[in-house]
């Protein structure tokens, strides 16, 4: 199978460019592979990690990513300022791989966090 790899970064032509490689995948018997790209500020050069929060209107864009993919199995994934309050709302918009790293590995008790933040993804 072929694949159709689309990079996508919230804006509105980044969401065109993802229904094109949908209808063109759709067209061709291919796969979609959508990979998220954005700039780290140049403010945060030479200052290490710079913790960037999950944007609320993030929701909202990936509902609309899902009802475009309609019922391909796509995992959707967020990677990046995840925490304990996002992973309902992000689960219940759509997100199926959530990558948590501070959130985890900032925690007194990562297993614990780990099996919480599991809890909360499940229906």
């Amino acid at each position: 199978m072929s694949t159709i790899v689309v990079g996508i970064d919230g804006s509105h032509g980044a969401v065109e460019a993802l229904k094109f490689a949908i209808e063109e995948a759709r067209v061709r018997g291919a796969e979609v592979k959508a990979v998220a790209a954005w700039e780290v500020p140049a403010s945060a050069y030479g200052m290490g990690v710079v913790p960037i929060p999950v944007d609320p209107s993030a929701y909202e864009k990936i509902r609309r990513i899902k009802a475009m993919l309609g019922t391909r199995p796509v995992d959707l994934s967020v990677d990046g300022g995840v925490k304990r309050d996002h992973v309902r709302p992000l689960a219940d918009a759509g997100v199926t791989v959530l990558v948590a790293g501070s959130a985890i590995f900032g925690a007194a008790d990562p297993p614990a966090v780990v099996k919480e933040m599991k809890r909360l993804a499940l229906p």
